[in-house]
């Protein structure tokens, strides 16, 4: 864990790969291990700037990762133009409404 942010009545551990290649699953399911040891209203941000594999969202979204929101650099991007209080707003409300842990943010979710 690299860290944690308190943003909005939000808890959030945050996770950071840097990699040269897009994360599989296996990162993510440690970290997800790790969120699930805190209080239930811990959230987990993985944040990778080269993405996911294809296999590894497959696999987040057959096993239940409530409590991940994952971030890949284009979405990193957009929240450091339009702000992270308005991007961890729209990918949370994502993850709430449908169910997305990986909602593509898009300019129209910054006010």
């Amino acid at each position: 864990m690299d860290g944690a942010v308190y943003v909005d009545g939000l808890s959030c551990l945050v996770e950071c790969k840097h990699w040269q290649e897009p994360v599989d699953f296996s990162p993510i399911a440690k970290f997800k291990v790790r969120v699930d040891r805190r209080p239930p209203a811990a959230l987990g941000l993985l944040f990778s700037v080269n993405g996911f594999t294809e296999p590894a969202l497959r696999e987040s979204y057959a096993q239940p990762l409530r409590n991940v929101l994952l971030w890949d650099g284009r979405d990193v991007s957009l929240a450091l133009k339009g702000g992270m209080h308005a991007a961890l707003r729209a990918k949370w409300r994502k993850a709430v409404e449908e169910a997305q842990v990986d909602y593509e943010l898009k300019a129209e979710d910054f006010p």
